[in-house]
């Protein structure tokens, strides 16, 4: 009787060891993130953002992807002041100067706007209306 008692007690121990080695192996971590996240919705114009570069501070962080039906993508990003960078295909450029808090959630909805370029033209810009 003991020795079944104390084969459960060990079965029970090794699978919260094992449970734990997944958790933390798959990206769990123990305690609230430090980061802030930024979330971009691009839904309003999806074939034009698809595939942008989204940059913080002049850096890749990642490209836009829609995941399912959503056209929303979320970046984790260290506290403090960036500037939010994107490149499309067209090779239009918006820029974001923004501060994130930690554990602070930042969304951030892609659009077009217009700006006078070169010759007095109207030209396509990217804006981040939030």
């Amino acid at each position: 009787m003991f020795l079944n008692a104390f084969r459960i007690r060990l079965a029970l121990m090794g699978a919260g060891i094992l449970t734990l080695v997944i958790y933390l192996a798959m990206g769990g971590r123990l305690g609230p993130s430090k980061d802030g996240v930024v979330m971009i919705e691009f839904g309003m114009y999806p074939d034009e953002f698809t595939g942008a570069v989204v940059q913080v501070d002049g850096q890749p962080l990642g490209e836009l992807k829609p995941i399912s039906a959503q056209y929303r993508n979320a970046f984790r990003i260290k506290p403090g002041v960036h500037e939010l960078g994107l490149e499309t295909r067209r090779a239009m450029k918006g820029r974001y100067p923004f501060e994130i808090k930690t554990g602070q959630t930042v969304m951030l909805i892609l659009n077009f706007g217009e700006t006078v370029g070169g010759g007095g033209k109207l030209e396509p810009v990217v804006t981040f209306d939030g």
